[in-house]
């Protein structure tokens, strides 16, 4: 076990890798407050029962932790933060890993964010999904495909080479759209499973395990884990 959660699936699943491997999660920042302003999205702030389900999480990792990037947003870098302070309590002898700020964590799907906003029409998350899956071009954003190479290359990036091989965790904190665009793009999910994220959309802290190479790593989803790319 790397770590324990909330989510029995992310529990589950860790049964499926290979002992002594580095083992990537991408997980939603924790629980925030409301979303007051549309036009600021990214000043939701972290709620106290937030920033102690992110310590929580911390301090129930049990393998040393590697990287720790998280999307530039406060409410990301916040989690990180907390995550670390609660790992600090139950290994207070560890080297805690600097939290980076990457971009691609954020805004992996914007090709012009100007563009974007001159939109003469605001899309909900699930009509910019839909409109990406679709592959239909949409102004100021790239393809599906660009947006999910984005973030694999932020979370497979090359400082990860350097460190020691075995058990370790890699932390990345995005956001829930960010792993909708992982899952559309990576697992072949049907219409009603439990794990489609059009039908139960990704909950606060919970994630995604990847583990293997940037050309060739499963994936763990809920209740679905395939290999990448995806076995003939």
């Amino acid at each position: 076990m790397y770590f324990e959660s909330i989510y029995d699936t992310l529990e589950q699943n860790q049964q499926r890798i290979p002992s002594d491997t580095p083992v990537k999660l991408i997980t939603r920042h924790s629980i925030r407050f409301p979303i007051t302003d549309p036009l600021r999205p990214q000043d939701a702030s972290l709620t106290p029962e937030g920033i102690c389900l992110a310590q929580k999480f911390g301090r129930c990792i049990r393998v040393p932790l590697g990287v720790m990037r998280a999307s530039p947003v406060q409410r990301c870098v916040h989690t990180a933060r907390c995550i670390l302070e609660g790992y600090a309590e139950t290994h207070p002898q560890a080297l805690l890993p600097e939290i980076i700020s990457d971009e691609r964590l954020y805004t992996s799907y914007i090709a012009d964010a100007e563009l974007a906003r001159q939109s003469p029409r605001k899309r909900t998350d699930m009509e910019l999904l839909r409109g990406l899956c679709d592959r239909q071009p949409i102004p100021g954003h790239v393809s599906l495909e660009t947006a999910v190479n984005r973030i694999l290359d932020a979370v497979f990036a090359r400082e990860t080479d350097n460190l020691p091989a075995g058990s370790r965790l890699d932390i990345y904190v995005t956001h829930d759209f960010q792993l909708v665009l992982l899952a559309a793009e990576l697992l072949p999910l049907s219409v009603g499973a439990n794990d489609n994220p059009w039908q139960h959309w990704p909950r606060m802290l919970e994630g995604m395990l990847m583990w293997g190479s940037r050309s060739n790593f499963h994936i763990a989803w809920r209740n679905t884990i395939v290999r990448h790319p995806l076995s003939p």
